[in-house]
Order: C-alpha cells, then sequence, then structure tokens
C-alpha cells in the first residue's frame, strides 16, 4: 500500500506542474499587473521603474516563471506583492478558516445525501421518493452562490436568526466565555455550510439512491430478510456497507467542487479563508498570492483523492492496491 501511495504522490507532480504553468500563463494574458495599484500617472518614469524592479516585474516572462517553479518546488511561495507579507504567513492564517467550512460543508453533503439517497431506495417509486427526488433536483441545479445569497436574505434579513457575515462576532466574541464563543463560531458556520453543502448533498443522493437499489436486490439481502433480520439491520449492516462504494468515490471528486465553490461562498459570507484571499488577490493581480493559492489547493485535492482511496481500503477489505 506505501508503494502505492508513493506512486500516486509521484503522478501529482504533472498534475501540479499544469496548474501552476496554466495559472502563470492566465496573468500573464490579463492586461497590465500588480504595480498597476502603486502606480499613477504623475509618478516619474524612474519612479515607475523601481517599483517594477522591487517586485521582479521588470523581467521577462519566461525568467519570472522558471524563477516561481524554483521557489515552489522549495515551498517558497514568496511575498505578497499588496499585502507586503510572506504568502505562505499570509496562507497560513486563511487556510485552517477554509477548510473548516469545507468540513462542514462536506458533512452537510455526505450526511444528508446518505440519508436521503437511503429514503429514497428503500421507499421507491413512492410520494416521498418522488417529492425527495424533486428536491434534489432543485438543489443540485441551483449555483451555490445564489443559494447563499437567499439564504442570506431569508436567514438575516427577514428573520434575522443568524449573522449575515464573518467568522466570530467582532464586537461581543473577546468578552464570550468558551461556551459562548464555540456557539458563536458555530453560528456563523451555519449558512455558509448550508450554501456549499447543499448542492454536493442532492448530487451525493441521487447516487445513494441508485447504488441502494443496486445493493438490496442482491441474493444476499433477500437471504438476510429471509432469516428474519430486522429491516434496519439489513439496511444498515448489510446494504449500506457495500452501497458506501459510490459515495467514498464522491468524496474524492466533491473535494474540487468545495474549494471552488467556497471562493465565491466566501466572499458573500465575509469568511477570512482562501477563497475571499483568491478573490482579493485576482482584482489587485497579486501573482504570488494566486499562485500559493492555486498550488495548496490543487495539493489538498490531491491528499484527499488519497485518503478517499484508503477509505476504500477499510470499507472494502477486498480491495487491495498493488
Amino acid at each position: 500500500m506505501i508503494g502505492y501511495f508513493i506512486r500516486k504522490l509521484l503522478l501529482a507532480v504533472p498534475l501540479l506542474w499544469g496548474v501552476l504553468t496554466l495559472t502563470f500563463l492566465l496573468l500573464e494574458l490579463a492586461p497590465g499587473d500588480a504595480s498597476d495599484a502603486f502606480i499613477n500617472p504623475d509618478m516619474s518614469p524612474d519612479v515607475v521603474a523601481s517599483v517594477r524592479l522591487k517586485w521582479g516585474l521588470d523581467r521577462p516572462a519566461h525568467e519570472r516563471y522558471f524563477i516561481d517553479l524554483k521557489n515552489m518546488a522549495s515551498g517558497d511561495f514568496g511575498r505578497s506583492i499588496t499585502l507586503e507579507r510572506p504568502v505562505a504567513e499570509v496562507i497560513a492564517e486563511t487556510l485552517p478558516n477554509t477548510l473548516q467550512l469545507a468540513a462542514v460543508s462536506l458533512f452537510v453533503s455526505q450526511f444528508f445525501g446518505l440519508c436521503v439517497g437511503i429514503a429514497q431506495s428503500i421507499r421507491q417509486y413512492s410520494r416521498l421518493d418522488s417529492a425527495l427526488a424533486i428536491g434534489t433536483l432543485f438543489f443540485y441545479s441551483m449555483p451555490a452562490f445564489w443559494l447563499a445569497l437567499m439564504l442570506q436574505l431569508v436567514f438575516c434579513l427577514y428573520w434575522n436568526v443568524l449573522p449575515s457575515s464573518g467568522m466570530v462576532d467582532a464586537v461581543m466574541y473577546d468578552y464570550m466565555t468558551p461556551t459562548q464563543q464555540l456557539l458563536d463560531r458555530c453560528k456563523h458556520l451555519v449558512l455558509p455550510g448550508v450554501a456549499m453543502g447543499l448542492a454536493g448533498a442532492a448530487g451525493d443522493a441521487r447516487f445513494m439512491r441508485s447504488a441502494m437499489l443496486e445493493v438490496i436486490r442482491q441474493d444476499y439481502i433477500r437471504t438476510a430478510r429471509a432469516k428474519g433480520l430486522p429491516e434496519w439491520k439489513v439496511i444498515g449492516k448489510h446494504a449500506l456497507r457495500n452501497a458506501l462504494l459510490p459515495a467514498i468515490t464522491l468524496l474524492g471528486l466533491n473535494l474540487p467542487l468545495l474549494f471552488s465553490g467556497s471562493v465565491l461562498v466566501e466572499y458573500i459570507f465575509g469568511w477570512p479563508g482562501m477563497g475571499r484571499l483568491i478573490i482579493n488577490a485576482i482584482m489587485t493581480e497579486d501573482a504570488p498570492v494566486i499562485m500559493g493559492c492555486f498550488f495548496v489547493y490543487t495539493l489538498l485535492v490531491v491528499v484527499g483523492n488519497l485518503l478517499s482511496d484508503l477509505v476504500y481500503s477499510v470499507v472494502d477489505p477486498r480491495i487491495r492496491f498493488s
């Protein structure tokens, strides 16, 4: 198994190179660069040249490309042009917030997706199955950023029961007890986590329904029922474990969607994560931050897929990696 994971990590190197190369090319094709934020028409050419020299923007594109690749291979993401701080330091501050939000979204997606898919499969062609199918199709077709805006409108503006932005209460958080601080963080997690997780839950439910319907028609399920086992034990112990394999596959596939969806959702809810960091960096054309964020995102997706492969072997001991 160790050899398998080492080979997978080595195969991730061309993927990282491709993502960084494509990101660099897109930044080069965009008009202007990060120095535009510091330059105005009244500046002398010498001052403009010194600004561009400070950030290495006076060098040809191919030189900057190879310098960026060399630095990232050594773990050096460079220095943010607009924030005047090391990119690694900025990412280290925002990445835990994004992972926290992604974990909540993943829980919402997997938990509700599995529950709805199982309910549909055991009540196939019933009114419940039809109603849940319509609901899952509705949420599956809905963009996460639009759902985020609607949740914000209903629960923050009309009902005013949940906070509309931020990670904590900016005024009262420092004066709260540890229990109140935990509850405050949970309240701020609800809307962005649900906005990112519901679309994934709808897709997981449809896959889970199909997987469960295929499993519960197998001979060993009929044998378990013929032995007089309770229905909950037949579904929970015998059918669910074998139907989980497609759900684990979706777990690995959902990670890129979670990270890409977090970009707009974090910006809408003012969540201090990497999504909002990327949008601000794109608006200011801060190339080191953009390159560093995409490098970390790609690495997280690779690690997530490796973890899903590992869970495969735990759920189904018959699977062996060679």
